[in-house]
């Protein structure tokens, strides 16, 4: 979808990019657990992991529309789970140094089934502007965190060279805001 600049509607064009992330997709040899896991934006051959296959240049802003985990080790009794992205600073201020660095924080919404859902009301996602455009997302590595900085065991997932365990996989969805032209 593309959007004008509101401050300079005759200058700037902007699109949207809606993307999801999916635990599934990544490189079991590295990531075993679901918790944490990279995703590249534009790889090159050789990486084996999972990957958008296009490059975000000139990125305005990045926020989080919902993401989903397992019910799984009691995760519904935490009282909430960040989500960080440390090539991402995070958009929180906290009285604890890991909420500092979360992009989000995750409040379950609901349970369906065996997966958490949380979303945000329309107005309320977490998104981290940038002050300069031309800022560039090469990769992402997706977090799942405890109040105390720990990852949060949501269970391992089967050996690679076996069906990915579909009980423990976990999904983010972004919505990235780029500089698409600018008009004379």
């Amino acid at each position: 979808m593309n959007h004008i600049d509101i401050m300079n509607p005759n200058k700037t064009k902007y699109r949207e990019y809606f993307v999801t992330v999916d635990s599934a997709n990544r490189d079991r040899n590295i990531w075993r657990n679901t918790n944490q896991y990279e995703v590249k934006m534009q790889p090159d051959g050789s990486f084996q992991g999972a990957t958008i296959d296009r490059a975000f240049k000139n990125v305005r802003s990045i926020e989080v529309i919902n993401a989903i985990f397992p019910n799984a080790n009691n995760v519904v009794n935490e009282m909430y789970i960040y989500l960080c992205i440390p090539e991402i600073d995070g958009v929180l201020e906290s009285t604890n140094k890991i909420g500092n660095t979360a992009l989000a924080q995750l409040v379950p919404h609901r349970v369906v089934g065996s997966f958490v859902y949380c979303m945000f009301d329309k107005d309320t996602h977490p998104k981290r502007y940038f002050p300069v455009e031309g800022v560039r997302i090469d990769r992402i590595t997706v977090e799942f965190r405890k109040r105390d900085g720990t990852l949060f065991d949501f269970g391992l997932d089967n050996p690679v060279g076996l069906p990915i365990a579909n009980i423990v996989q976990t999904s983010v969805t972004f919505k990235i805001v780029v500089r698409d032209k600018v008009i004379p």
